[in-house]
């Protein structure tokens, strides 16, 4: 798939109007451009039948986040956006969010992942989601966010009631540490209604970071931590106790895979922990 074949699918969405059927666009081309996605942005401003749109390692770049924003400020049906593997940056993740502020698109969900961005981006997408109400699914994964990103994204939300969002995906931004889990930790224990799922894997979390967030988890019945953390991030046996006896004391009602994850295999080595795990019913003996 290249730039012309993208703006033949333009084309053809142009002629069918509004009798087209078509509700999802999936390209993933390296051969595709800057040039074509101004060609599709442009036709599905006025598009109603799209309802998806996944643009992976298309090389957008700052040209192709402008036309994304004018298009996502007229279009009303697109929901699902996914702009996986580009280029997009600071400078155009901040050009997309002013177009995804004024998005009047219902449930929407959002993917930026792998985009280069830093705190700048980050800040950006904070200052959308202080007002947001719509945005449900939000996936930042695999790129260079830092503390102060995940600050301003997290007090963004605590301060927006009417949030929708649902799903936070911070994967793989290893600069999170711990300064930015005890900005989530804040977040999931003063607004315990709206977030579900925070995915802080490789983050660069560690154990101060790890306590923060399970304290607050015993304020929020919702939260799911089955990704919350990764096992990489336990590394010796006294980090696997302190977790295991605090996930034991706070009663929380993590599932199996979970409690493998927060403890590692060195967890074997307390048994007293893994039986009051037993006891509490927090976790199987088949995988332990």
């Amino acid at each position: 798939v290249n730039n012309d074949d993208v703006i033949a699918v333009a084309e053809g969405l142009t002629a069918s109007g509004s009798s087209s059927r078509l509700e999802s666009i999936y390209l993933k081309s390296r051969a595709v451009s800057d040039r074509g996605v101004v060609a599709l942005s442009e036709v599905l401003k006025d598009n109603v039948s799209v309802t998806y749109l996944r643009l992976d390692k298309c090389r957008i770049g700052q040209a192709g986040a402008n036309a994304l924003r004018d298009m996502l400020k007229v279009n009303t049906t697109l929901v699902d956006l996914v702009l996986g593997w580009n280029r997009l940056g600071d400078d155009g993740t901040i050009t997309l969010m002013e177009g995804f502020e004024a998005h009047k698109a219902a449930k929407t969900r959002l993917s930026l992942y792998k985009n280069h961005l830093k705190d700048q981006g980050a800040t950006a997408i904070a200052q959308m989601l202080k007002s947001n109400t719509t945005l449900e699914s939000l996936m930042l994964t695999n790129n260079d966010i830092g503390p102060q990103g995940a600050k301003a994204i997290a007090k963004a939300l605590i301060a927006n009631n009417s949030s929708a969002l649902a799903q936070l995906y911070l994967a793989r931004n290893p600069r999170i540490g711990n300064t930015g889990a005890k900005a989530m930790a804040r977040l999931i224990k003063i607004n315990p209604a709206n977030l579900k799922r925070l995915d802080l894997r490789l983050s660069g979390v560690g154990l101060m970071g790890c306590n923060a967030l399970l304290e607050a988890a015993k304020y929020n019945d919702n939260i799911e931590l089955c990704r919350m953390l990764s096992r990489r991030l336990v590394l010796t046996q006294h980090i696997s106790k302190d977790i295991a006896w605090k996930i034991w004391r706070s009663n929380l009602s993590l599932t199996p895979a979970c409690y493998a994850d927060l403890c590692g295999d060195d967890i074997e080595t307390h048994g007293l922990a893994r039986r009051r795990a037993q006891d509490k019913m927090l976790i199987s003996c088949d995988y332990l």
